[in-house]
């Protein structure tokens, strides 16, 4: 997948966000588009939505998440006529969108032809199809999304249908990144990272044709780290890096209180260990510090200080 946007694939009122962490366009979408707002219930239940494009769109509810499990969302039939982004029948991926809602954060698969059946699930990590390799994603839950019946390369042509980045890193409240997992023997599968074990709500929309996942944004907890980053966000850009092979040493956490050490342009003799999460640093001159620190998630991940009490 081309690291690229195509204004044509993303729709009326669709912005575009360079994010430096992957050097990849992002695409946030404006109130209104694919949003809770431009959306209502009906008196079946039925939820429908103005579509893009189109005079309006009509959506299935279902598949809805809570903390564990499998949620499916079915798709519409596959048609039988060739659709604009390729000379085959099918589903396929022309556009992600994410944006940030008032209570939620929504991720958006825009596809060509027919809506796949999807299947999401919460899982520790999410395998690239077909290597089995894990799929780098922050967070501390991941979801696992596959569509059946979707690709994003045209079968007719061998060229792809959606020509955006293959890892997107919006860092919202609860969506924190997104990686292609795997387009494989009409089975297209991304990762979703996620900053908690929150639920989510799934469902389709057509015209075009869409699946829709909103996840509910709990408030985190305050962030407890004062080195080397201090909120939330500065950590899954940490992590996310950590995790893609960058700066290894800041899992280690006596790593951490020797580079926070050297930070302050201290001449450290020692680092010792005095608990769990407590370090003594013994600087050149003599004088000694006590260090804390912590891992602020349950996964694995980088270390922060939390508090320094600097000695006489």
């Amino acid at each position: 997948m081309a690291i690229a946007t195509r204004a044509s694939l993303l729709g009326t009122g669709a912005i575009a966000l360079t994010v430096a962490a992957a050097a990849a366009a992002l695409v946030i979408a404006t109130p209104g588009q694919d949003s809770p707002a431009a959306a209502k219930l009906t008196a079946s239940g039925a939820l429908t939505a103005p579509g893009v494009g189109a005079a309006s769109g009509v959506g299935t509810v279902s598949g809805v998440g809570t903390v564990s499990g499998t949620s499916t969302v079915p798709g519409t039939p596959r048609p039988a006529v060739v659709t604009a982004a390729c000379d085959a029948p099918g589903a396929h991926l022309t556009a992600i969108r994410v944006a940030r809602q008032p209570s939620a954060d929504r991720v958006v698969f825009q596809f060509d032809g027919a809506v796949p059946a999807t299947t999401i699930t919460r899982v520790a990590e999410v395998d690239a199809d077909a290597s089995g390799q894990p799929v780098p994603l922050a967070g501390q839950s991941l979801l696992r999304v596959v569509f059946h019946g979707a690709s994003a390369t045209c079968a007719a042509t061998g060229r792809p249908t959606y020509a955006g980045p293959a890892a997107l890193t919006p860092y919202l409240g609860q969506v924190l990144d997104l990686a292609a997992a795997g387009d494989f023997e009409g089975q297209l599968t991304w990762g979703i990272g996620l900053a908690g074990r929150s639920g989510y709500h799934a469902f389709t929309l057509t015209a075009p044709s869409r699946v829709v996942i909103d996840v509910s944004r709990p408030a985190l907890p305050r962030f407890p780290g004062t080195w080397p980053v201090t909120t939330w966000t500065g950590y899954w850009t940490a992590q996310y890096g950590w995790l893609h092979g960058h700066q290894p040493w800041l899992a280690v956490p006596a790593q951490v209180v020797r580079a926070w050490a050297a930070a302050r342009g201290l001449s450290v003799k020692a680092v010792t260990q005095l608990a769990p999460g407590t370090f003594r640093v013994t600087e050149a001159t003599g004088r000694t510090d006590t260090v804390t620190g912590t891992r602020p998630v349950a996964v694995p991940g980088p270390w922060v200080i939390t508090h320094a009490t600097i000695g006489h």
